[in-house]
């Protein structure tokens, strides 16, 4: 399936709009996962838990889809639904303006370059990048988010708010190897939105002169990969085809040379139930990916027209035989730390650990941080919205 109709040459060069498309359907085919996990969650409690390892489950997702297209294809999932392919490319150095006036068929491009086939071992470096690296992305992303806090307003207001802290749980301090992982992630912190500027910067540098027909590669990482994009002709799908029902047929006559009439029966079913999921996937993920965008749409239309609600009022202040409020907001003020299935006091507003603050409330009858009074009724569990 896909969102263009296949045409011309092998060697015709995508445009810029078609390339930027492609690469926008990535982060759509995230949130049609997890809007569909989160759908399937309401009735089943066990997919709910993937939810909390939503990245591990978008990139074997990802990895499944990519794997069959570049087989399949030739190009990745997003690459493919818009009639895309990748090949081995090497441009000669002062050949490209001598070849631009011309048009020329893929790896016969007068002199400009050689384009190939992609072959094992480039789909399996495509597959590695195009799996791993957004992975890495949004796991260096949340660790930035989780810990930037610290150094921010909020940090900055807990700190001057708890001036004085208790020992942490057993009275000892803090080791060398958590005051060096301290250090580490203060410095990640600093230096993490330079990283993340300078790798935007060199996308957008390669997209603007892909979009100004200057270089073949749209991104750094299809150059360093050697790659490029091309259109899918007619005939390289009709020759992709063959390919495969050759490569199914030959499947299917493997299974019918079996002894047994039930190995046989068995084995059929289950290559053609293969065959369908494999030829239909596409279709359900892009009715995924279209219900989750008209329903972000609507979201936001009726999110325009929704009164704002007042400002929240200032928490309390802290109770001076209180406990305290730790350095990172992310802790508990109770058991020092990480948060775990956290529940606020109605009372304060104030988060916990649950296990930690029913079992105070229970003895004390009183917030932990402002003394105020509070029964086992205030205590309110907190989830995460998607």
């Amino acid at each position: 399936m896909s969102f263009v109709s296949l045409g011309g040459d092998a060697g015709s060069k995508p445009t810029f709009f078609e390339v930027y498309a492609a690469d926008k359907l990535v982060p759509s085919l995230r949130a049609a996962v997890i809007y569909s996990l989160s759908v399937f969650g309401q009735r089943r409690a066990w997919v709910q838990r993937l939810l909390e390892r939503e990245d591990e489950v978008v990139a074997l997702v990802v990895l499944l889809l990519d794997r069959h297209s570049l087989r399949a294809l030739e190009g990745t999932f997003a690459e493919s639904l818009y009639g895309l392919k990748r090949e081995r490319w090497r441009p000669r150095p002062g050949a490209a303006a001598a070849a631009a006036p011309q048009q020329q068929p893929a790896g016969a491009a007068a002199g400009c370059g050689g384009g190939a086939p992609l072959g094992r071992g480039g789909a399996s470096l495509a597959l590695l990048c195009s799996v791993l690296l957004p992975y890495l992305q949004s796991k260096a992303e949340r660790l930035y988010t989780r810990h930037a806090a610290r150094a921010g307003v909020l940090g900055l207001a807990l700190r001057r708010a708890s001036p004085r802290l208790p020992p942490v749980r057993g009275g000892a301090a803090p080791g060398p190897l958590a005051a060096a992982w301290d250090a580490a992630l203060a410095l990640y912190v600093r230096a993490y939105p330079f990283l993340h500027a300078a790798i935007e910067a060199s996308k957008f540098s390669y997209q603007l002169a892909y979009l100004l027909d200057a270089s073949d590669y749209n991104s750094p990482m299809m150059r360093l990969l050697g790659q490029r994009l091309v259109r899918m002709s007619a005939p390289d799908m009709a020759r992709l085809e063959n390919e495969k029902q050759r490569a199914r047929g030959a499947r299917l006559a493997a299974v019918e040379q079996r002894g047994s009439r039930v190995a046989r029966g068995v084995g059929r079913a289950w290559l053609r139930a293969r065959f369908a999921v494999a030829d239909h996937t596409s279709s359900a993920l892009i009715l995924a990916i279209l219900e989750w965008w008209y329903a972000s749409a609507e979201d936001r239309l009726a999110a325009g027209k929704a009164i704002p609600p007042p400002p929240a009022p200032p928490p309390p202040a802290p109770h001076p035989d209180g406990v305290g409020l730790p350095e990172d907001p992310a802790t508990c003020p109770l058991c020092r730390r990480a948060r775990v299935n956290p529940a606020a006091l109605a009372v304060s507003g104030y988060v916990f650990c649950y296990p930690c603050v029913f079992g105070w409330v229970a003895q004390r009858r009183c917030c932990p941080v402002t003394r105020q009074p509070a029964t086992l009724d205030h205590v309110r569990r907190l989830f995460e919205a998607l």
